[in-house]
């Protein structure tokens, strides 16, 4: 990000930035007085899993929440989890339909990269990704 500025800086919309002459908007980065100095946005990563993919998601389970925990200790990780097969909190041996992550990146090509380094795909875990733009309204 340019001058050393970081979003997860900004705590609430409106707070100034000890950097000076910038602002929180809806989690964007604005000059003042001047256009967008940063819009990294909210992205959707939905990971489809595959026939037995759930011994599979145990085994690169731990590599793959370690990339979670890591954007959440940047601030870019707005919801994460898994999708149950079944309406049950634990779905036991019917495992999961796929996983769900909300996260912040510079540009859409920077989230498909993320996604697409994840365990789970390398895993044989998920037969699809999709990664496409979420514009967070609510809350």
């Amino acid at each position: 990000m340019r001058r050393g500025l970081q979003l997860a800086d900004c705590v609430d919309p409106g707070t100034r930035l000890e950097s000076g002459g910038f602002f929180c908007v809806r989690m964007r980065l604005v000059r003042l007085r001047g256009r967008v100095q940063e819009q990294a946005m909210w992205y959707v990563i939905e990971g489809f899993d595959g026939d037995g993919a759930l011994a599979r998601r145990g085994a690169a389970r731990a590599a793959h929440l370690a990339r979670l925990v890591e954007l959440a200790d940047r601030g870019r990780l707005l919801a994460a989890g898994p999708c149950p097969a079944i309406d049950a909190e634990d779905p036991g041996p019917a495992g999961y339909s796929g996983s769900l992550v909300i996260a912040r990146f510079d540009s859409l090509d920077d989230a498909r990269r993320w996604a697409d380094a994840d365990p789970y795909v390398a895993m044989g875990v998920y037969a699809r990704v999709d990664v496409r733009p979420f514009r967070l309204v609510l809350p």
